[in-house]
């Protein structure tokens, strides 16, 4: 246990993940040290690019997101967690705060399909996630479109 207050995650968090709510794609918890707690930092309708606009180079944060995945014959819906550490952070023990409070967070946010650890913006390229999702869900329909 870490100690921190998780009590603002779940609600967000089912949000994201109820297919009849429209108008929420992403959440972004941002790590309070005064008190211990998470916060919703951004919440919205929106892709990767939404999630990125909302982590702070300085801050200790985690996001979770829903894209679709597939090809033209099947779309699925599809769950990312990001664990952020930005690279202005100037405190160690802020750090290390992550590793002791990412395994409790993810006790509420138990359902994704991939799991990033970024610091940079640089990190969090579309196309590598997408080629992750693809990677995790094992099976691959794609036709083969090269002729013989």
């Amino acid at each position: 246990m870490s100690g921190f207050d998780l009590s603002e995650v779940a609600g967000p968090v089912a949000e994201v993940i109820d297919d009849r709510n429209e108008d929420v794609d992403y959440v972004v918890f941002g790590v309070q040290t005064q008190p211990n707690k998470l916060v919703v930092d951004a919440k919205g309708k929106g892709s990767l690019e939404e999630v990125k606009a909302a982590l702070k180079d300085d801050a200790l944060q985690f996001a979770y997101y829903r894209t679709i995945s597939g090809d033209e014959e099947s779309r699925r819906v599809k769950f990312v967690f990001i664990s952020w550490a930005g690279e202005a952070i100037k405190k160690p023990k802020l750090r290390a705060v992550m590793s002791i409070l990412k395994g409790d967070v993810k006790n509420i946010i138990n359902y994704f399909h991939i799991e990033l650890h970024a610091t940079s913006l640089d990190d969090l390229v579309e196309e590598e996630i997408a080629a992750k999702i693809k990677k995790a869900g094992g099976a691959d329909y794609s036709f083969n479109t090269t002729s013989n």
